[in-house]
């Protein structure tokens, strides 16, 4: 006879817990329902308090941290949220692993991927990651949550628009996808961390709206700006021996090779490498302006027309860097078109660490939107991110 798995649930009276709850005892899950107070409306097989988690958690199997200070909880105070959602989750944490349970499942919030999150609660949920992973002995779970929705008595029609717009304009996740993500952590041996979102690529409102953005960028630079890209490419041609345009040859979506356009920054003897690999020395006293001003990328205009390139994506790589392909394609990112700014740029993370470099265009891929890329596109513009940096 096959035993029953059992999943302790915390936070199992918040909106998540009080319709996850349900839903795995539908799957034929026996649930342990832990909240502070101890009452979860009759969701769980046995509803606990907080107090009682010592005992009981050794019954478990597989826990489901959902239980969270929120920023719509009105504190302010750094401390208040690390003592929710840090010391908590930690000792939680531990105990679980002293109780023998096999699997934790953390539910965390995607704005723990961006650093530039500092508010307490992005940053309290960010530590608490940080805390779970040094817990020995337990097999840990990650997952990132977009804003979870659940549309449930909304017709149907106007949940079909709503799923059609929202996930274009804002990362968001339907709760079945959600409850669909936890479930298959509950069925894994194996730690892991996942993003859980909708995602706005499969979106035609989405990919109309950011193609509509790219052309009239670049429309505009080539009509109102054609006397800055003669002053620039002259002013490399007498200041440098070599072409004004370098060209060289990238990968793109899907793995397909195409020629990216920049105004020529370095010596033109330079050999065809990652700029990471590059010395200082090869850059000329203009291109280090260029560079510094990212006048050099204005060509790639070209590219956007092409539609090889777009303005926000993960950066495009040559074919010799290996490693950095291999990486990006174990994570899916070669389904979206590269771009001449992107998540990981803005951040300071370049091609000099493939590994990162490809975990950022990950987070990117899973949590794009409208409204994302106009902050990642307003963050190039003030001059946010440095670019790939040569040695020195």
């Amino acid at each position: 006879m096959i035993r029953t798995t059992i999943v302790g649930v915390t936070g199992a009276n918040g909106k998540i817990g009080r319709a996850l709850v349900p839903r795995l005892r539908q799957l034929g899950y026996k649930t342990l329902a832990f909240s502070r107070t101890g009452d979860t409306e009759g969701a769980g097989d046995d509803e606990l308090d907080y107090s009682s988690l010592d005992t009981k958690l050794a019954r478990c199997d597989v826990v489901i941290h959902l239980a969270t200070l929120n920023n719509d909880a009105g504190k302010k105070d750094i401390a208040a949220f690390r003592a929710a959602n840090v010391t908590f989750a930690s000792n939680l944490a531990s105990t679980a692993a002293r109780s023998g349970v096999r699997k934790f499942v953390n539910l965390s919030t995607i704005h723990t991927l961006a650093p530039e999150k500092t508010d307490p609660y992005s940053v309290s949920k960010r530590e608490a990651v940080a805390v779970l992973r040094q817990v020995d002995g337990l097999c840990v779970s990650n997952i990132y949550a977009s804003r979870v929705f659940a549309l449930n008595g909304v017709p149907s029609g106007i949940a079909a628009l709503f799923w059609h717009v929202a996930p274009a304009l804002q990362p968001c996740v339907s709760f079945d996808q959600l409850a669909g993500d936890l479930v298959a952590e509950i069925e894994s041996n194996a730690a892991a961390d996942r993003i859980s979102s909708h995602p706005a690529r499969t979106h035609i409102l989405y990919r109309w709206a950011k193609r509509a953005i790219d052309i009239a960028f670049a429309l505009s630079v080539t009509l109102l700006f054609w006397w800055l890209l003669a002053l620039v490419w002259l002013a490399v041609k007498l200041t440098s021996a070599g072409p004004g345009i370098f060209a060289q040859t990238r990968v793109g979506k899907d793995g397909a090779h195409f020629t990216c356009y920049k105004f020529r920054t370095m010596s033109a003897d330079t050999k065809s490498v990652a700029t990471h690999e590059v010395t200082a020395a090869s850059v000329t006293p203009l291109g280090k302006f260029l560079r510094a001003s990212k006048f050099d990328e204005l060509p790639q205009i070209v590219n956007l027309l092409r539609d090889e390139m777009t303005l926000i994506g993960p950066r495009p790589c040559l074919p010799q860097q290996e490693e950095l392909i291999h990486e990006r394609s174990d994570r899916g990112v070669y389904a979206i078109t590269p771009g001449i700014s992107g998540f990981a740029q803005v951040n300071g993370i370049d091609m000099s660490n493939p590994v990162r470099l490809a975990q950022q265009d990950a987070i990117y891929l899973n949590t794009q939107s409208l409204i994302g890329d106009i902050k990642l596109l307003l963050r190039t513009l003030v001059g946010g991110g440095s670019g790939d940096k040569v040695r020195a």
